[in-house]
């Protein structure tokens, strides 16, 4: 599934939301991540729980996108 978040975070969060996602291994597909826009799209297996979670560990606002 693919799942979208809006986050609040700049060019520089970019690899600390990278490695927020490596801790969920080969549930990962694909990460595009915009920090102009704010947004992380995540192709996965995982639950969206389970992403937004990983996510939080960036110390960023995290949700789900309209």
């Amino acid at each position: 599934m693919t799942i979208k978040f809006s986050m609040n975070i700049t060019a520089d969060d970019v690899s600390s939301v990278e490695y927020a996602l490596s801790s969920l291994g080969d549930t990962i597909m694909s990460v595009d991540i915009d920090a102009e826009a704010g947004t992380v799209t995540v192709t996965t297996s995982a639950s969206a729980e389970e992403v937004e979670e990983a996510l939080r560990t960036t110390g960023k606002d995290v949700r789900l996108a309209d």
